[in-house]
């Protein structure tokens, strides 16, 4: 085999190996995170409750306020291709 195909082969043999550690590293710490949540104090998992809560209430209140923008864009939307209507005629100008 060529040199340069046993060197690519053990750069990626390398790459997949520190790849594999890596994974194997972030694995490990979202354990101990998952523990120490588990294991959490109450008020710890109340005050993560109130957090979730707080954000759900703002979630809704965004939607609401999204679809009276959306109401508001598309009335704005009618007025203008209303007034583009090649049907729609200008009132004919008074005789003089």
């Amino acid at each position: 085999m060529p040199f340069e195909v046993i060197e690519t082969i053990g750069r990626l043999g390398g790459l997949i190996i520190i790849g594999g550690m890596g994974l194997i590293g972030v694995r490990l710490w979202l354990g101990y995170k998952r523990e120490r949540l588990r294991d959490g104090r109450p008020q710890d998992v109340e005050r993560l409750s109130d957090a979730v809560e707080a954000l759900h209430d703002q979630v809704h209140s965004l939607r609401d306020e999204l679809g009276e923008v959306h109401e508001r864009l598309d009335f704005a939307e009618r007025l203008l291709t209303s007034g583009r209507d090649p049907q729609q005629r200008e009132p004919a100008a008074a005789p003089e």
